[in-house]
């Protein structure tokens, strides 16, 4: 018995058939055929029926599969940590990413990292801080960039700052609010307001002030839940306002699509990390994502407006 002939087998588990098994992998029907017959000699038992069209697992095959696909699988993981090792262009990584964080930032570090290592795949998951600690820590993910919410991370989470971020309020420039350079919150009520509705995303600053002012809120129904569906509505509809990122809107401010407006008695400080668990090694592939970001962090705190023009022309 050896890998191979646990590859063999499982294979032919998982297509019913000796001829389909032995295209998929790219060898014969016969060279299929003798490896399962040497893995029910060594293992004393029948693992399949043959049957006029294909092959049916026995009792005993059933049992082995998944022994045997667990053995391949790690098999496999092994040599693919190897790999990587040797070449870490050729790694694979999928890492979270919150919906507060900006597109343009992953877009041009990821899109960077293709060019410098066209071999090595990235791929983000949209959800949401709760959900990337639960996938750190069960070890689904290796890295998620999210804002942290105000209350502390678990003692397992290793939050590196990647960018200090702010909740703003927004208007069309044809909103007749984008004329007033300081506006209440009684006048801002004046326009639908759209709001990512979500526990990570809340705007405890902005629902304090209404509270303090006995005010309540004017919510814009809309068919979409994130930033880049409420910045378009923003953009299309000048009866909107919104609160987003500063950073996730920076295009859109530079081009006059929007405008900032200053709202009295109200401020919403946030941070974006790249969150990871500690005292665990990376893969080269998340190792080397982890030192783009971090570099181009370095440059933000070095100068903020400087880096995200960078970013903006192509780094």
């Amino acid at each position: 018995m050896n890998n191979r002939h646990l590859e063999y087998f499982v294979k032919v588990y998982e297509t019913g058939s000796l001829q389909s098994a032995a295209e998929d992998i790219g060898v014969t029907q016969p060279t299929i055929s003798a490896a399962i017959r040497k893995l029910e000699e060594d293992l004393q038992a029948s693992l399949f029926d043959r049957m006029p069209r294909g092959v049916r697992p026995t009792i005993y095959g059933k049992s082995f599969y998944e022994t045997a696909r667990l053995v391949t699988n790690n098999l496999q993981s092994a040599k693919k940590k190897i790999r990587e090792l040797q070449d870490p262009s050729q790694g694979d990584l999928t890492f979270g990413l919150s919906r507060e964080v900006s597109r343009l930032l992953i877009g041009r570090i990821g899109g960077k990292l293709s060019v410098l290592y066209p071999g090595m795949t990235i791929r983000p998951i949209i959800g949401s801080y709760t959900f990337f600690v639960d996938q750190l820590l069960t070890g689904k993910l290796e890295l998620a960039l999210a804002q942290q919410p105000n209350d502390q991370e678990p003692s397992e989470i290793n939050a590196e700052l990647l960018y200090n971020d702010r909740l703003c309020p927004f208007v069309n420039p044809k909103n007749p609010l984008a004329k007033i350079s300081s506006i209440t919150p009684e006048r801002f009520l004046e326009s639908e307001i759209a709001e990512i509705e979500t526990t990570e995303f809340a705007n405890d600053e902005w629902n304090a002030l209404l509270e303090s002012k006995n005010l309540k809120p004017r919510r814009a129904t809309l068919g979409g839940n994130d930033v880049g569906f409420i910045k378009n509505a923003l953009v299309a509809r000048p009866e909107l306002a919104a609160f987003l990122p500063y950073n996730s809107v920076r295009d859109e401010l530079a081009q006059g699509n929007i405008k900032e407006i200053k709202l009295k008695g109200y401020k919403a400080p946030r941070k974006v990390s790249l969150l990871s668990l500690k005292n665990r090694q990376l893969s080269p592939a998340a190792s080397i994502f982890r030192e783009g970001l971090l570099h181009w962090a370095k440059n933000c705190r070095r100068d903020q407006n400087q880096a995200w023009s960078d970013l903006a022309n192509g780094l």
